[in-house]
């Protein structure tokens, strides 16, 4: 269970009573899983959307880490499952995708590698019971490419045929702040409209605003308003000539790593970390799914 069933927010409660059940069977392990968005739309009968909104990734691994008992294990959905969106790396070439796939998720439009990223963070609170501790300014920030009422123009495919009135026409930014930081506000532009959140030094903050068509960007600003950093993003689309309910995603400064934005960032901690850390002799691990094209 990663994701919300209909329109409603994901809990832990399922996760607690298949950890009870669990441990009635005989104190089985329990895994949990994450993931960051859900779209598919590569036939009429295979075409749907799953609610991916309120920072999905980040506050439910936040909210499993929070559980006493936390479950064993926890499985990052998906490594290269571009057929349902959900791909953190790009999908594999000999994996000979679809054309109607490639259409609403590939790395060069639907890029998700700040999610891999930002995962990190998660990774290594969970495998060490402590926050990283954050050393570089970050920003990932995240929206679909049109508004969930859009019409296409030129699908060969109807719209989906569930979710599209679950999800918020919203922008998402996680913003990782290290102690001392100048940083004091983030400002998003959407549409040629500016709306400014302040934010909090040592931690990671969680913001967003409402989403306009036309074009995209944030700043991340000092009590001056000088930026620290800045990106500009896709526009949103009022006619699309497809539906698309993937999310562009971008990550700024452009090509941080985990060893970039975390001070003493453990090898361990990394998706298939090894050495003293090794996830195949640790009692809590993180691993990531690697089916291609497959159905949940």
């Amino acid at each position: 269970m990663h994701r919300p069933s209909g329109g409603d927010d994901l809990t832990t409660a399922p996760i607690l009573s298949y950890m009870d059940a669990a441990k009635a069977k005989g104190n089985l392990s329990m895994l949990a899983t994450v993931s960051a968005f859900f779209y598919v739309h590569d036939a009429t009968d295979n075409n749907r959307v799953l609610r991916s909104d309120d920072w999905l990734l980040p506050k439910y691994y936040e909210s499993l880490i929070g559980l006493d008992p936390q479950p064993d294990f926890i499985e990052l959905l998906t490594w290269n499952d571009f057929g349902e969106s959900h791909y953190l790396s790009g999908p594999r070439a000999n994996a000979n995708p679809s054309a109607a796939m490639l259409l609403y998720a590939n790395e060069t439009d639907f890029n998700h590698t700040g999610m891999l990223i930002l995962s990190s963070y998660y990774n290594s609170w969970f495998k060490t019971g402590n926050k990283p501790t954050i050393q570089q300014e970050t920003v990932v920030w995240w929206y679909r490419p049109h508004k969930a009422g859009a019409t296409a123009t030129s699908d060969a495919l109807p719209a989906p045929t569930s979710g599209t009135d679950w999800t918020d026409d919203k922008l998402y930014a996680a913003v990782l702040l290290p102690s001392g930081t100048k940083a004091k506000n983030v400002i998003f532009t959407t549409g040629g409209t500016s709306t400014t959140v302040a934010v909090s030094a040592g931690e990671v903050n969680l913001v967003s605003t409402d989403f306009s068509t036309g074009t995209q960007s944030i700043a991340l600003v000092d009590s001056s308003n000088n930026n620290i950093l800045q990106g500009d993003g896709a526009d949103i689309s009022d006619s699309p000539p497809i539906y698309n309910y993937n999310y562009h995603c971008y990550i700024l400064p452009e090509g941080a790593t985990p060893e970039s934005v975390f001070l003493d960032f453990a090898a361990a901690a990394r998706i298939g970390g090894d050495g003293a850390g090794n996830a195949t002799r640790q009692s809590r691990e993180v691993r990531e799914e690697t089916k291609v094209g497959g159905r949940d």
